[in-house]
């Protein structure tokens, strides 16, 4: 059986998140798996690499802001889908894969970009081969709350990745409200069975 590995990437500029306890509630809510913690992304896998050069192309112009109660975001903003896939690039080929994936807490505002609307809107998660997860909006001493919301919108990206599914109708599931940390902050969440058993099969085939 194959072990599904997940990558946590420490950033020096959180440093009340400790990615060490993030891994454990992951293993918590997600089962068998094999987890590493590593410093920051591009340093890790880019020698010489200028983080700041790199995510300069993929800053963009402040977002409309999304209809209903967000936290408040302040700039910049980058432009989350672009980002991920840019450093998913920067992967190994023997980090890649279905069974592979890679989480980096991000400390300024995310947005995507609405074709509907044609405008960007701030996103708390980008659910890809490299999960993204915004802390913009989070209290920045990193009190329980903060850690907590923060744990679940992990969860949350997890789940959206794997099962390719944004939502879903059970009001217990992570993908209830598709990611809103105003309403994640309520209450404990739980995985729904059936997108339980969609992780479990993607992460232990």
């Amino acid at each position: 059986m194959t072990t599904a590995r997940l990558f946590l990437y420490r950033e020096p500029e959180i440093p009340w998140l400790r990615m060490a306890d993030v891994g454990m509630h992951l293993l918590k809510n997600l089962g068998r798996m094999q987890i590493s913690v590593r410093d920051e992304f591009v340093a890790h896998h880019l020698t010489g690499g200028a983080r700041d050069s790199i995510l300069s192309h993929f800053r963009v112009p402040d977002p409309e802001e999304t209809p209903g109660p967000r936290p408040t975001r302040s700039g910049p903003f980058f432009d989350g889908p672009r980002l991920a896939a840019r450093l998913a690039a920067m992967l190994a080929k023997g980090e890649r894969g279905k069974t592979n994936l890679h989480l980096i807490p991000f400390p300024e505002a995310l947005v995507r970009w609405d074709e509907t609307a044609s405008v960007h809107r701030a996103v708390d998660v980008v659910p890809a081969e490299v999960v993204l997860v915004s802390v913009a909006g989070l209290g920045k001493d990193g009190d329980w709350q903060s850690r907590r919301i923060f744990h679940d919108l992990v969860i949350g990206g997890v789940y959206q990745y794997f099962t390719g599914e944004k939502s879903c109708e059970d009001p217990r599931c992570f993908l209830h409200f598709g990611g809103d940390r105003l309403r994640m902050n309520s209450r404990e969440w739980i995985a729904c069975d059936r997108h339980r058993t969609m992780v479990r099969d993607r992460l232990h085939p």
